[in-house]
Protein backbone atom coordinates (compact mmCIF):
# COMPACT_ATOMS: atom_id res chain seq x y z
CA UNK A 1 0.00 0.00 0.00
CA UNK A 2 1.70 3.09 -1.06
CA UNK A 3 2.24 5.52 1.82
CA UNK A 4 1.53 9.76 1.47
CA UNK A 5 2.03 12.61 3.35
CA UNK A 6 0.61 16.06 2.57
CA UNK A 7 2.04 18.67 4.94
CA UNK A 8 -0.03 22.16 4.64
CA UNK A 9 -1.09 24.57 7.10
CA UNK A 10 -3.88 24.94 5.42
CA UNK A 11 -6.58 21.86 6.56
CA UNK A 12 -8.76 22.80 3.78
CA UNK A 13 -6.11 22.27 1.11
CA UNK A 14 -4.65 19.47 3.23
CA UNK A 15 -9.07 17.68 2.73
CA UNK A 16 -8.75 18.71 -0.91
CA UNK A 17 -5.37 16.92 -1.66
CA UNK A 18 -6.23 14.30 0.34
CA UNK A 19 -9.65 13.39 -1.32
CA UNK A 20 -7.94 13.65 -5.09
CA UNK A 21 -5.27 11.64 -3.98
CA UNK A 22 -7.87 8.72 -2.53
CA UNK A 23 -9.75 9.17 -5.74
CA UNK A 24 -6.41 8.68 -7.99
CA UNK A 25 -4.42 5.89 -5.69
CA UNK A 26 -7.79 4.52 -3.87
CA UNK A 27 -5.13 1.96 -1.98
CA UNK A 28 -2.58 4.76 -0.53
CA UNK A 29 -2.65 5.56 2.90
CA UNK A 30 -2.38 8.93 3.08
CA UNK A 31 -1.64 11.14 6.53
CA UNK A 32 -2.10 14.79 6.75
CA UNK A 33 0.15 16.98 9.05
CA UNK A 34 0.43 21.22 9.16
CA UNK A 35 3.78 22.09 9.82
CA UNK A 36 7.65 21.30 8.87
CA UNK A 37 8.27 20.65 12.53
CA UNK A 38 5.42 18.25 12.44
CA UNK A 39 7.08 16.22 10.09
CA UNK A 40 10.09 16.29 11.25
CA UNK A 41 8.84 15.15 14.38
CA UNK A 42 6.35 12.02 12.70
CA UNK A 43 10.14 11.13 10.74
CA UNK A 44 11.58 10.71 13.86
CA UNK A 45 9.19 8.85 15.52
CA UNK A 46 8.52 6.63 12.44
CA UNK A 47 11.91 5.78 11.85
CA UNK A 48 11.12 2.73 9.68
CA UNK A 49 8.05 3.22 7.84
CA UNK A 50 8.33 3.12 4.07
CA UNK A 51 6.96 6.94 2.27
CA UNK A 52 6.65 6.67 -1.26
CA UNK A 53 5.71 10.09 -1.53
CA UNK A 54 5.77 13.32 0.44
CA UNK A 55 3.60 16.78 -0.98
CA UNK A 56 4.62 19.69 1.25
CA UNK A 57 3.99 23.20 0.93
CA UNK A 58 6.48 26.02 -0.26
CA UNK A 59 4.74 28.74 2.28
CA UNK A 60 3.79 27.66 6.16
CA UNK A 61 4.32 30.04 9.27
CA UNK A 62 7.25 29.47 11.43
CA UNK A 63 9.41 26.66 9.07
CA UNK A 64 8.83 26.69 5.45
CA UNK A 65 9.03 23.68 3.05
CA UNK A 66 12.15 24.96 1.85
CA UNK A 67 13.40 25.04 5.42
CA UNK A 68 12.32 21.97 6.64
CA UNK A 69 13.55 20.23 3.39
CA UNK A 70 17.28 21.59 4.07
CA UNK A 71 16.82 20.29 7.40
CA UNK A 72 16.55 17.07 6.95
CA UNK A 73 18.68 17.00 4.17
CA UNK A 74 21.42 17.54 6.93
CA UNK A 75 19.82 15.32 9.15
CA UNK A 76 17.83 12.58 6.84
CA UNK A 77 20.27 12.45 3.78
CA UNK A 78 19.24 8.63 2.95
CA UNK A 79 15.46 8.52 3.77
CA UNK A 80 14.80 11.60 1.70
CA UNK A 81 16.33 9.75 -1.48
CA UNK A 82 13.85 7.25 -0.92
CA UNK A 83 11.28 9.14 -0.90
CA UNK A 84 9.41 11.14 -4.33
CA UNK A 85 8.64 15.09 -2.89
CA UNK A 86 6.95 17.64 -4.59
CA UNK A 87 6.84 21.14 -3.18
CA UNK A 88 3.20 22.41 -3.66
CA UNK A 89 2.36 25.97 -3.59
CA UNK A 90 0.27 28.96 -5.22
CA UNK A 91 3.27 31.24 -5.66
CA UNK A 92 3.33 32.93 -8.68
CA UNK A 93 7.49 33.78 -8.37
CA UNK A 94 9.44 31.99 -10.98
CA UNK A 95 12.03 32.76 -8.53
CA UNK A 96 10.89 30.72 -5.94
CA UNK A 97 9.71 28.06 -7.65
CA UNK A 98 13.23 28.03 -9.47
CA UNK A 99 14.76 28.01 -6.26
CA UNK A 100 12.65 25.64 -4.66
CA UNK A 101 13.13 23.19 -7.55
CA UNK A 102 16.73 23.06 -7.63
CA UNK A 103 17.10 21.22 -4.21
CA UNK A 104 18.34 18.24 -4.58
CA UNK A 105 15.90 15.89 -3.46
CA UNK A 106 12.79 17.79 -4.70
CA UNK A 107 11.11 15.46 -7.45
CA UNK A 108 9.12 18.46 -8.77
CA UNK A 109 6.60 21.28 -7.85
CA UNK A 110 2.57 21.37 -7.99
CA UNK A 111 0.50 24.33 -8.19
CA UNK A 112 -1.92 24.58 -5.63
CA UNK A 113 -4.71 23.57 -5.90
CA UNK A 114 -3.58 20.20 -6.56
CA UNK A 115 -5.72 18.47 -9.96
CA UNK A 116 -6.44 15.47 -10.52
CA UNK A 117 -3.95 15.32 -13.81
CA UNK A 118 -1.36 16.74 -11.76
CA UNK A 119 -1.01 14.20 -9.44
CA UNK A 120 2.22 12.94 -9.85
CA UNK A 121 2.58 9.22 -11.99
CA UNK A 122 3.98 7.26 -9.54
CA UNK A 123 5.49 4.09 -10.99
CA UNK A 124 6.80 2.27 -7.50
CA UNK A 125 3.09 3.64 -5.31
CA UNK A 126 0.68 2.43 -8.04
CA UNK A 127 -1.32 -0.86 -7.67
Amino acid sequence: MPRILLVDDDEVFNMLHSEILERVIPNASIESLQSGRELMTYLDQNPHEEIDLLLIDIRMPTMSGIETLEQLSQTSPTRLEQIQIYLLSSTLDPAEIRHATSIPCVTGYIDKPMMFESVPSLSRTEG
